[in-house]
């Protein structure tokens, strides 16, 4: 993962961040791109870490598991995708 990389995330990816938090495990591999591809990251008691240093809070991943939407994270921010055509 380039660190040039957008991250795309959506309730289905964010899912097993929290499967692996309950398990207490260091990592847990997911897609950081809608299913396109698939990365490990870091769980961390604030968060999780992406292998090109992009953070996320719980928070975060919370809004994003409730959600029906994806948001690009940015920044460890996130931002609602939307597009209209």
């Amino acid at each position: 993962m380039s660190p040039e990389t957008v991250i795309i995330l959506s309730s289905v990816q964010v899912g097993p961040l929290f499967d692996a938090r309950r398990k207490n495990l260091l990592t847990v591999t997911v897609s950081p791109d809608l299913g396109l591809s698939m990365i490990e990251v870091a769980i961390q008691p604030e968060g999780i870490r992406f292998p090109n240093g992009e953070s996320l809070s719980w928070a975060h991943l919370e809004k994003i598991n409730a959600a029906t939407t994806c948001f690009l994270v940015r920044d460890g921010e996130i931002e609602k995708v939307q597009r209209f055509l």
